[in-house]
């Protein structure tokens, strides 16, 4: 729109508007953002709103704040290699060229992985443009780019030796690296960002060749999450050998499906106990064997911590004996402030007895005074949250059954959490906390 085109009603607005001073109009694009991620287009009521967020992108005034919350987020979708996205790479590359301050915008950056656009990743065009951001990044003094791989449906294998030189120019103004869902991932997408703070990896595989990297130069982060990785104690290996330094971790967050793999866990604790302020471990299947996992009275700045543990199992040993066993080889002295246990039963493992009675059979009298011990007159935050689920198929009757979709209020975990806890609930300092969730 031309403001030519314009009513002269409207441009009278339009011309007010811009006599407004600029911090004034960098609040009311703030404002405009926040509206229209709120409303819904198709609202008759909202009309005027978006009509105004129009002014704010032909209005000179309004276009630096405008472009600079336009820009701040930027998904890039491409498809097969034909003319067309051909040609699409190319106008974005010009549109940077002949704009470089847009690039300076640039905050988040998503990249959807399939099969058809692998392509566009080894592309002059998008090489260049990743050179372009890399230059408007430059002048700051900390990393402030976000960079995320993603798939949408099916996991996309990156064929070896492609996709090599992706954040090659970026790499070391890289803040925080998320991939997800993406097979044979290359080491370099990791190592080369020198400077990365969070790395999170969700369902992936990592390139079976052993890249030349140098130790010294890899990134030590702060905070890992790894969940659900093939081969997950070889994956840890590798990605601590050739594409991170785990030695300043502050948090280690790791999900995985099978109790065997507890084994990857150790090696990385061992590596940044030094730095280490936040431990969760989480095991979908299986039981979770921790006793022997780690000395915590070497991991002296640990704060937090937090273990899903499923219950259902009947033929183990006491699972909270086995958390208590791990809890106790903190020192007196321990700076821990708060312990998370997300607590999972099955209904039909014993038909007829409710979730809190199935998780009242654990030894908590062990876990009550182990946490009366860690707490040592400081502050301690306990927090449990029992999920409660049943299968369909299970051998119940219907007044068993209806107990079961009752199941038990919260209001009732107080007195329970006293019943069961009753050391560590006379304790001022320390502050108990459970809910219950139905599944």
């Amino acid at each position: 729109m031309h403001v030519s085109c314009c009513s002269p009603d409207r441009l009278s607005k339009i011309m007010s508007l811009s006599m407004l001073s600029q911090e004034i109009i960098d609040e009311i694009v703030d404002i405009l953002q926040d509206i229209d991620s709120l409303s819904d287009s198709d609202d008759d009521d909202n009309s005027e709103s978006f009509q105004f967020s129009s002014y704010a992108l032909i209005s000179k005034n309004f276009r630096p704040r405008t472009q600079q919350i336009s820009f701040a987020y930027v998904i890039f979708r491409f498809s097969k290699n034909d003319s067309s996205s051909v040609t699409k790479l190319r106008d974005q590359r010009n549109m940077l060229e002949r704009n470089p301050k847009i690039a300076g915008y640039f905050r988040t950056l998503v990249f959807f992985v399939k099969k058809a656009n692998l392509w566009t990743f080894d592309h002059p065009d998008f090489i260049r443009m990743m050179e372009l951001i890399a230059k408007a990044s430059k002048g700051r003094s900390h990393p402030q780019l976000d960079i995320e791989f993603d798939s949408a449906r099916i996991r996309p294998r990156i064929p070896d030796h492609s996709a090599q030189r992706v954040l090659e120019v970026i790499g070391p103004h890289v803040r925080n690296l998320d991939i997800h869902g993406i097979d044979n991932v290359p080491f370099r997408w990791i190592a080369d960002c020198s400077n990365l703070v969070k790395l999170d990896m969700v369902r992936i595989s990592l390139a079976k060749n052993d890249p030349e990297t140098t130790p010294s130069l890899l990134p030590r982060l702060h905070v890992l999450i790894l969940s659900w990785p093939a081969n997950y104690i070889a994956t840890i290996d590798r990605l601590t050998k050739f594409a991170l330094d785990p030695s300043c971790l502050r948090k280690f967050q790791t999900e995985f499906e099978d109790e065997l793999c507890i084994a990857g866990v150790g090696p990385v604790i061992k590596a940044c106990r030094s730095s280490l302020e936040h431990l969760k471990i989480s095991c979908n299947e299986g039981r979770l064997r921790i006793a022997n996992l780690a000395n915590l009275s070497e991991i002296p700045n640990l704060k937090i911590l937090s273990f899903k543990i499923d219950l259902s199992w009947e033929d183990h040993d006491d699972a909270l004996e086995d958390l208590c066993a791990l809890l106790n080889t903190s020192s007196n002295d321990n700076k821990i402030e708060e312990i998370t246990l997300e607590l999972h039963v099955v209904a039909n493992r014993r038909p007829g007895v409710g979730a809190l009675g199935r998780v009242a059979e654990y030894n908590w009298r062990m876990v009550d005074s182990t946490m009366v011990r860690l707490s040592n007159n400081k502050k301690l935050k306990i927090d449990i949250q029992i999920y409660y689920f049943y299968e369909p198929e299970s051998d119940l009757d219907e007044n068993e059954l209806n107990d079961i979709n009752e199941g038990y209020p919260n209001d009732q975990l107080e007195g329970w959490m006293a019943e069961q806890l009753p050391l560590a609930s006379r304790r001022s300092h320390i502050a108990l906390h459970a809910k219950f969730y139905r599944v």
